[in-house]
């Protein structure tokens, strides 16, 4: 009974060792191995149910190779529009900006649009739209469909401020 005590102590004490290594990438960041300091996780990371699981990252500019911090913001329940009998185009523009490539997603009544991160949505049931990162313009097509007077079209996002 010892030695496997024995055995489980040494097993316990290397694993501690090995697995608590914190170095410096660079000058002033931290990492928790200089081995894995070239591993990048920005982007946009989504739950299961399509919302916002990261949203702050740090960047490096490619131009000079300074650091600065990019704050992204999400924003839910923004109510973009209210359906209209007999409409089934809308557009408008976003409260905030610029948005983050791939973080729009728009509900309008059984209607959900998906930001595909290249300007365009997918939508069910064969709808479609698109978005400007920039300036925050959307619009949405239901395909001759209708989503019924008073129905709130609804948009969840992340938008970015630059520090």
């Amino acid at each position: 009974m010892s030695r496997i005590l024995k055995y489980l102590v040494v097993l316990a004490v290397v694993a501690m060792y090995t697995g608590c290594e914190w170095d410096t990438v660079g000058e002033d960041e931290e990492s928790w191995n200089d081995a894995y300091g070239w591993v990048n996780f920005s982007g946009m990371y989504r739950a299961m149910d399509g919302g916002i699981l990261v949203t702050d990252f740090t960047y490096t500019s490619p131009e000079d190779g300074t650091e600065g911090t990019v704050t992204e913001t999400a924003v839910a329940g923004e109510i973009l529009a209210y359906g209209v009998d007999g409409s089934h185009a809308y557009g408008g523009s976003l409260e905030n900006g610029p948005v983050s490539a791939g973080s729009l997603a728009i509900s309008a009544g059984g209607f959900v649009f998906n930001d595909n991160g290249d300007g365009t949505l997918t939508g069910t049931a064969g709808t479609a739209g698109t978005i400007s990162y920039a300036s925050g313009a959307w619009t949405i097509d239901l395909n001759a469909l209708e989503i019924g007077a008073g129905v709130a079209i609804v948009a969840g996002y992340v938008y970015e401020a630059s520090g």
